[in-house]
């Protein structure tokens, strides 16, 4: 993926009971009013607990493909091609029952980059991708229900025009200083 345009920052807010509250808000609203949805959204729900990041990441990546020139044969390039047809409960049980991610979030415990939670550990912290698609910024979070739409983005202006939505997170985190944000972008030399 180095060295590609990659159009999308990953968040990781953090979660309380302001922020579960404005995420239930924020639906009842979608709900009642609807929203401006692209076809061409890759989204997915999250059914696994503690696997945000692997959402995150796969929601980075899946709405991003020709950016990245996936490798035929691929893992990335098999998971998209089986999915790529699924609603986002569909692509949440695919993951579930996936047993090559399975083997790869194996190989990164062993790795030891980090300290791992236990599988049922309470986790406050969450991860959730901010992605351009077809000129629109969408927060993909798997626990919610569908995208979310913020508004017209372009390659060029998204992370400035993310900044009002994460500035909503902190707001809503009641006072936590546990946040990260990462961006994919085009590698400098």
């Amino acid at each position: 993926m180095e060295g590609k345009v990659a159009n999308n920052s990953w968040v990781r807010p953090c979660v309380a009971p302001t922020s579960e509250k404005a995420k239930d808000d924020e639906a009842a609203k979608i709900a009642a009013e609807g929203q401006t949805q692209s076809d061409k959204v890759y989204y997915m729900r999250q059914t696994v607990g503690n696997a945000c990041g692997t959402v995150g990441i796969l929601h980075a990546v899946g709405n991003n493909l020709e950016r990245f020139g996936i490798a035929p044969g691929s893992y990335f390039n098999e998971f998209f091609a089986k999915t790529a047809s699924l609603t986002p409960a569909e692509r949440a049980t695919y993951l579930e029952e996936d047993e090559g991610i399975e083997v790869a979030h194996g190989d990164a415990v062993v790795g030891g980059q980090s300290s791992v939670p236990d599988i049922d550990a309470v986790i406050n912290l969450h991860f959730v991708a901010l992605v351009c698609v077809d000129g629109g910024l969408y927060e993909l979070d798997g626990r919610k229900s569908l995208p979310v739409y913020h508004g017209v983005t372009s390659e060029a202006t998204l992370l400035t025009d993310a900044v009002p939505v994460i500035n909503t997170f902190v707001e809503n985190a009641e006072g936590s200083i546990h946040f990260n944000a990462i961006a994919l972008s085009k590698s400098v030399e």
